[in-house]
C-alpha cells in the first residue's frame, strides 16, 4: 500500500520524513478550503440572496485559500531553492542539519513571499472598497431589483451595459450566471445618495426569492470529498508515525 503514495525514491522506497511534512501540509491546505466551501454550499441552499461586504468576501475567501497562499507557497518555494536530496533521502537529523544550513535563505524566501502575498491581499481588499457580493441571485431579479432602488432612491439612471449612470456612475453589476452569483460596486460620488440606494436595494433583495441554485449541490459534493480526502492523509500520516 505504501508503495502506491505519490513519492517515490531510490530503492522505491518511502521517506517518512518527506511524506510526514507533505501530509500535514496537504492537511493545513484542505481543511481551512473545506471550510469555506461548505459555507459557499450553505449560503447557496437559502431561500433569499445573502449579500455580504466586498471586503469581508475577499477576506473569507483568502482565509479559505489560507493554506495553500501561506503553507504551501512557502513549502514549495523552499523545496525549489533548497538541497532536496536531504528531502529525497534523507532522516529527520539530515532535515534539521539543512535547516541550520539554510535557514537563512529559507527566512528570506519565506519572508518576501508572505510580503507579496500580504500586499495582493491589501490590494484585492482596497478594490472591493463600496461593493457587495451578492450570492443566490438569478441576474434578472437582480437588474430589476437595481430599477426599483434606483427609482426609490430618486436617482434616473440609464443603463449602459452592465454600469448604470445618471451624469456620472452610480453603479456597476459583474454577473457570474453559473454560480447565481453577482458582484455589485456602488460608484456614486454623493455617500448619502449612496448610502439610501443601498439601504433601498438591501431591502428589495431581501424580499426577493432566491431560485434554486445546483452549485450548492456541487459545492457539497466536492467539500465532501476534501473531508474524506483530510481523513485518509491522517490515517496514512498515522500510520507512517506509528507503525512503519
Amino acid at each position: 500500500m505504501l508503495n502506491t503514495f505519490p513519492f517515490h525514491f531510490p530503492g522505491n522506497r518511502l521517506n517518512p520524513a518527506l511524506t510526514i511534512i507533505f501530509s500535514f501540509a496537504a492537511v493545513i491546505c484542505l481543511t481551512p478550503l473545506a471550510f469555506y466551501l461548505s459555507w459557499i454550499a450553505s449560503i447557496n441552499k437559502r431561500s433569499r440572496p445573502t449579500i455580504v461586504s466586498g471586503t469581508w468576501d475577499i477576506a473569507r475567501t483568502v482565509a479559505g485559500l489560507y493554506g495553500f497562499l501561506f503553507i504551501g507557497g512557502i513549502l514549495l518555494l523552499n523545496l525549489v531553492q533548497s538541497d532536496t536530496r536531504f528531502l529525497a533521502r534523507g532522516n529527520f537529523e539530515q532535515l534539521r542539519a539543512s535547516w541550520a544550513e539554510q535557514q537563512l535563505a529559507w527566512l528570506a524566501v519565506s519572508l518576501g513571499y508572505i510580503l507579496l502575498i500580504v500586499a495582493g491581499v491589501a490590494l484585492a481588499i482596497s478594490s472591493r472598497k463600496n461593493s457587495w457580493s451578492i450570492y443566490n441571485i438569478d441576474s434578472d431579479d437582480l437588474e430589476s431589483a437595481i430599477e426599483s432602488a434606483l427609482s426609490r432612491a430618486g436617482l434616473e439612471a440609464k443603463r449602459m451595459g452592465n454600469i448604470w449612470k445618471t451624469g456620472q456612475p452610480v453603479l456597476e453589476v459583474k454577473p457570474f450566471h453559473g454560480m447565481q452569483y453577482a458582484m455589485v460596486r456602488f460608484l456614486y460620488s454623493d455617500v448619502r445618495v449612496r448610502e439610501e440606494l443601498e439601504r433601498q436595494l438591501r431591502s428589495i433583495l431581501n424580499e426577493t426569492p432566491s431560485p434554486e441554485n445546483p452549485a450548492a449541490g456541487w459545492l457539497t459534493s466536492i467539500a465532501t470529498g476534501l473531508v474524506i480526502v483530510i481523513i485518509g492523509i491522517l490515517a496514512l500520516t498515522s500510520y507512517i508515525i506509528f507503525f512503519k
